[in-house]
């Protein structure tokens, strides 16, 4: 997949040489590095979890602070003055990617310590939806509000509410789906457990 993608955006890039990050970012064929990176870290942590060592509980947050630091400074290097740099639109995705798949992997090893709190898992599974109304909501406001004290909350409100309702109709639809894995903090670990598991525990 990670393949797929470089071949899928060089071709983009190469036959529509404008097109900018944003354009790369809408194109389905150019993003498959997340999904892959997903499967992989799943596949590795539910194969070896049992026997890796736990690492100290705040190691998490170090790896989140930074993988931050990285994630932003690739993207300053990447869009120096406002300039988006061509590399950037190529090698910035998977470069990301990768950071944002050790940063988890290290919020993983460690138990999720802090990560583990009830509101951020809760925000962790209305992720998605977050990512999808979040573009939309901001506009409307900037559209709507000129006074950054309004446009900020009232963004972060917005989108919150419309993912946790968006999770809650999917909930109500697929009631099977929803929360067929749940993640609980087992010691210094976290364990993965099927709901059928859990229900007949």
């Amino acid at each position: 997949m990670i393949g797929v993608s470089l071949v899928m955006r060089a071709r983009l890039l190469a036959s529509l040489g404008s097109v900018t990050a944003l354009g790369v970012w809408v194109y389905p064929l150019g993003r498959l590095e997340p999904l892959a990176l997903g499967i992989l870290l799943a596949w590795g942590w539910s194969r070896w979890r049992s026997s890796w060592p736990a690492w100290h509980t705040w190691t998490g947050i170090l790896a989140a602070a930074l993988g931050s630091a990285a994630v932003t400074g690739l993207i300053r290097l990447g869009t120096e003055a406002g300039i988006e740099i061509a590399w950037f639109r190529l090698w910035g995705y998977p470069a990301v990617d990768l950071i944002l798949a050790g940063m988890l992997g290290g919020v993983l090893m460690a138990g999720g310590g802090p990560f583990a709190q009830p509101a951020l898992v809760y925000l962790g599974r209305i992720s998605y939806g977050l990512y999808v109304f979040h573009l939309m909501v901001i506009a409307l406001v900037l559209l709507h509000f000129r006074l950054w004290p309004v446009q900020l909350p009232l963004s972060f409100g917005l989108t919150l509410g419309l993912a946790a309702l968006s999770y809650g109709a999917a909930g109500a639809a697929f009631p099977s789906a929803q929360g067929a894995v749940h993640i609980y903090p087992v010691g210094a670990r976290l364990a993965v457990i099927p709901r059928t598991h859990r229900e007949h525990a």
